[in-house]
């Protein structure tokens, strides 16, 4: 089960604990903490609790109670409130306080945690466990190291888990608990300069011995901001705390806020201490509270202030009333904090996530079962409603409340609203002492209180960040690293970076040079450092510095860690272009360049391989890849050149490739996803374009030529059927110019009278007879005699072979629209190469020409059955050979046809 990176509490089954094991010497007296792992999204958490903060606004400013009473006035309780004056109980505000504060998710005026920081051998380090001599004042020792003059950032590793570090201040790496601090050695002369305060002289600072790369980091850069408004009478005493820890505030008086309410707008955290308004908080200052806190700030209200809690954020918690009685009561406090469930307490108890404020360390196996001080006429919270259960987190809670004390109650808790925290303590600080509550108590206050006042909102300013941290790079090569200008309360100016610290000859460019991040927002720039081949192996610290446009600037620092080694021999592949369309039966090529580096000179064998997610594969089907040379061989330092020539066959699939070009030599294997040709994939794109369709004027030719072919055959089918002006011996003759003559009694043409025959209507004239004889005086008349019509003899073979031709040429054409037949498998396109391709006649065209070839053998074999066997096989002939240009009906056909035209010019 992965742990959150947050620390939520809830486990698979939903039980969250905190079990505390027993003493171990060998660790120290280290308290052993178990902490459930959750499958949960703490990130889910926080967007939830930010909607509910957006209709708890809503509901509050409806709900506002501004006239509810307390149930005992400060006259009723004087008295008590007198003898509480008198009392140390700074401890249990202190428990209360940063227990409120060590569960707050992320709101928008606590920065998030951060991961991957390195810091490198001499950082200082700050423990906050048994290794730090001043477990109170290392508080205000760490918001010195913040504040004026010269503050600097801290970075303070929030646990769980505790972390490991190497340092000078154990023999062996330790673990480290409470959340130690952290300080770049960069910073040394602050450092130096706290420590040389008389208040600070004893706090414990260490360093590390070796480089660490740490998780959930807490950046420090601006201390909390506090001003305390005190009780009038003063019960609740939060500035006698801060003075024991050295940490400076602002104390005001009712009268001073109520004259002048806009002061809290000046500071990060307001305290309202007891006895507050007694719940009559004036409206003015309970708005500026309210717009104060959701704006990211924070606000902490002590015992009888937490009617005024209730007064100017109502509906959370419900007050339980006043003690009767002053009472020591056995309580529990919660890291992480918990939900409010009468059912379970204690270490049974569901817990929510844990940030910064949660840090705490005490010795022993009952480190959280402290004990609280409560005085009489005090209040505390006796339940949560149920619409708030999820967002109020209890920090410390008591089965040993009430006058016979054995009541539930709520001791210390928070709650989110807007982007800031209320937080409600039942107790005073200055009464929690070591004779009164004992050593775990007291020192849990100082540390929930010290947790949660060592920070505030950052200043409009801005942070520097890279990623990565470290970098490998071999002589004559370069690397990038990412640099993150983060912006803190609405910086929103350019930062002009630049860097020192780099190997002789080697070069850095920033892109952009200036980046400008928006307010509350983050803007990056690529710093690229390119080495010399002379640069000398080894590693460079590179101090990396912005600097913003303000007067005075402000300038931050980043250091990165940059890891010169010797070049070894290689090569790199790239291609141009790194993509190509290629039509269908056509092909394409491109430029493979391989490139030397360290020394290189080897040959190269190139491949290319399809691409199926990180799987290679074969090229497509049709398609085929040749290399020209097959293994470039580039100079030491040089480059060497390969065609690549990509062909596409006609029946290749219409798709999209991405294809890697692979080089090898040996072991060593680059493609042209590696450097410098990174993520340079070769796309190949196949396209098999549509076939034009006929020209008007091609289609115009062939019906002509169609009609033509028809005119022909009937016109030589007119001319066979005219009967030639011959006799029946087909003989010329010449009738004597004064022969005698008669007219023919058929027709009425003069003819001889000795005629048997007509020579001009063809009939039998008879018996001659002399009457009608005419004598004409005339020249000689040439006559012919009709030739007498014989039929012609049928050419069968010619006729059956003509029409098997053309119904085989005619199927041809008709395959010819079939893909398959057409393309893959049969490829007939391929077998008579001039049908496809881009310069063949095409598919409409071929079509056509068969159609018509077709059905002219067939009419040409119809002829000769009807006894015109020469003009069929004129026809026939000529288009049986035709028709070889789309096959010739497989071939077969287009040689019947041509063999009909033979046989019907002999009539056969």
């Amino acid at each position: 089960m992965a742990a959150c990176s947050y620390g939520c509490g809830i486990d698979a089954n939903d039980h969250a604990f905190l079990t505390m094991g027993s003493v171990d010497t060998s660790q120290d007296h280290h308290v052993q903490v178990k902490r459930a792992q959750t499958k949960g999204n703490c990130g889910e958490k926080r967007v939830n609790a930010h909607v509910r903060r957006i209709r708890q606004v809503l509901n509050d400013f409806q709900k506002h109670l501004v006239d509810q009473n307390p149930r005992f006035t400060c006259n009723e309780t004087l008295g008590a409130c007198n003898r509480m004056r008198h009392r140390n109980v700074a401890a249990v505000l202190l428990i209360s306080l940063a227990a409120a504060s060590m569960w707050i998710t992320i709101a928008s005026a606590l920065p998030p945690l951060e991961t991957g920081i390195s810091f490198p051998a001499g950082t200082f380090v700050i423990p906050m466990d048994e290794k730090q001599a001043q477990r109170i004042l290392v508080f205000g020792f760490v918001h010195a190291l913040v504040r004026d003059p010269n503050p600097i950032v801290l970075f303070r590793v929030i646990e769980p888990p505790n972390v490991t570090l190497s340092t000078n201040m154990t023999a062996s790496p330790a673990a480290f608990y409470g959340g130690p601090f952290l300080v770049y050695p960069s910073d040394s002369a602050k450092v130096t300069q706290v420590k040389n305060n008389p208040d600070f002289k004893y706090v414990t600072v260490g360093k590390l011995t070796t480089q660490h790369t740490l998780n959930n980091i807490f950046r420090v850069s601006v201390p909390t901001k506090i001003l305390v408004v005190k009780g009038e009478p003063p019960w609740g005493r939060t500035d006698t705390t801060l003075d024991t820890m050295k940490i400076p505030y602002t104390l005001i008086t009712h009268g001073n806020l109520t004259a002048n309410p806009s002061i809290i707008f000046n500071y990060t955290m307001i305290v309202i201490d007891c006895n507050g308004w007694n719940g009559h908080i004036p409206t003015q200052i309970a708005d500026d509270i309210r717009s104060h806190v959701q704006a990211g700030n924070e606000v902490i209200f002590t015992d009888r202030a937490i009617w005024d809690l209730n007064s100017t954020f109502p509906g959370y918690v419900t007050v339980s009333g006043v003690q009767p009685t002053d009472r020591i009561s056995n309580a529990y406090a919660y890291n992480p904090p918990r939900k409010y469930d009468l059912t379970k307490y204690g270490a049974s108890a569901d817990r929510l996530d844990t940030e910064y404020p949660s840090q705490y360390y005490n010795l022993g196996s009952y480190a959280n079962e402290i004990k609280v001080m409560t005085e009489s006429q005090g209040i505390a919270v006796s339940s949560v409603p149920s619409g708030r259960v999820n967002d109020v987190r209890i920090l410390s809670d008591s089965k040993n409340f009430g006058a016979s004390g054995n009541e539930y109650a709520i001791l210390a808790f928070y709650f989110e609203y807007g982007g800031g925290i209320v937080e409600g303590l039942a107790f005073h600080p200055q009464q929690q002492t070591t004779s009164v509550i004992g050593t775990n108590g007291y020192y849990a206050v100082y540390q929930f209180y010290g947790n949660k006042f060592v920070h505030g909102v950052p200043p409009g300013e801005f942070e520097l960040e890279a990623n990565p941290t470290s970098r490998t790079v071999y002589q004559g090569d370069s690397t990038t690293y990412t640099i993150t200008v983060r912006s803190f309360s609405g910086f929103n100016l350019p930062v002009t970076l630049g860097v020192t610290g780099l190997p002789p000859g080697a070069t850095a460019v920033f892109s952009p040079q200036s980046p400008q991040p928006p307010a509350s927002g983050t803007a990056q720039s690529t710093l690229t450092v390119t080495v010399p081949k002379s640069a000398p192996i080894g590693n460079y610290a590179l101090t990396i510095t912005g600097t913003d446009t303000s007067s005075p600037p402000i300038q931050k620092q980043v250091i990165v860690t940059l890891n010169v080694l010797t070049i070894l021999p290689d090569f790199s592949v790239c291609v141009s272009p790194n993509s190509l369309t290629i039509n269908a039966s056509e092909s394409k090529t491109a430029i493979v360049t391989v490139t030397s580096s360290g020394g290189f000179n080897q040959n190269v064998t190139l491949n290319v391989y399809v691409l199926n997610g990180t799987q290679r594969t074969g090229l497509p089907a049709h398609v085929t890849a040749t290399f020209t040379p097959p293994a470039p061989q580039p100079p030491a330092g040089g480059t060497a050149d390969s065609i690549m020539r990509i062909t596409v066959g006609a029946d290749a699939v219409n798709d999209t490739y991405r294809l890697l070009i692979v080089g090898s030599s040996g072991t060593l294997e680059r493609d042209t996803t590696t450097a410098p040709c990174s993520l340079q994939f070769f796309t190949l794109k196949i396209e098999k374009p549509i076939p034009p369709g006929i020209p008007w004027l091609t289609l115009l030719l062939i019906i002509l030529a169609a009609l033509a072919g028809v005119i022909l055959g009937l016109l030589a089918y007119a001319l066979s059927s005219r009967r030639g002006p011959t006799g029946p011996s087909g003989l010329k003759y010449v009738v004597p110019a004064n022969a005698q003559r008669m007219r023919c009694p058929t027709c009425g043409n003069l003819i001889a009278v000795d005629a048997v025959y007509c020579p001009f209507c063809r009939r039998r004239r008879g018996t001659p007879v002399a009457t009608g004889v005419v004598v004409v005086a005339a020249p000689p008349v040439v006559a012919y005699a009709r030739r007498r019509v014989i039929p012609e003899r049928r050419a069968i073979w010619g006729f059956v072979l003509a029409m098997i031709g053309g119904i085989l040429i005619l199927i041809n054409s008709v395959a010819l629209l079939s893909p398959t037949f057409w393309g893959a498998p049969t490829g007939w396109s391929n077998v008579f190469f001039w049908l496809g391709g881009s310069s063949g006649i095409g598919q409409p065209i071929a079509v056509l020409i068969g159609l018509i070839s077709g059905l002219t053998v067939i009419a040409g074999g119809i002829m000769m059955v009807m006894r015109r066997g020469p003009i069929g096989a004129i026809i026939t002939f000529p288009f049986a050979a035709l028709s070889f240009i789309i096959g010739g009906g497989f071939i077969v056909g287009g040689i019947l046809g041509i063999v009909a035209g033979i046989l019907g010019m002999l009539r056969r």
